[in-house]
């Protein structure tokens, strides 16, 4: 595999079957996943992993995806990692309160 396709993807899911079907889909395009089912786990796993990028559910039962992604931008190392935050919320005060908290790209689903 080249350098390219092994980038790393960590999927930040409380609900185990959207992690196992994202990862899924993310393995067979090649890139290494990481999962963590909240934000406390993320911040774990990205202090302890190679991340390239994060895909960060809005909804989880420890510290939030707003949470976690600000607390991202606060360190210097993760100020620009890339992150994508999903969530089912159709409120564009969630989406506002995505993009005030860093996120790259907010999509609703």
């Amino acid at each position: 595999m080249t350098e390219r396709s092994m980038q790393s993807i960590l999927i930040v899911d409380d609900d185990f079957a959207m992690r196992r079907l994202s990862r899924a889909a993310l393995s067979r395009s090649g890139f290494q996943v990481l999962e963590a089912e909240h934000g406390r786990a993320a911040l774990e796993t990205i202090r302890d992993n190679k991340t390239d990028v994060v895909l960060l559910d809005v909804d989880q039962p420890i510290l939030d995806g707003f949470a976690t992604c600000a607390e991202l931008r606060r360190s210097p190392r993760d100020r620009y990692l890339p992150i994508i935050m999903m969530t089912d919320k159709d409120d564009m005060d969630s989406v506002n309160r995505a993009y005030e908290a860093g996120v790259l790209i907010c999509a609703q689903y």
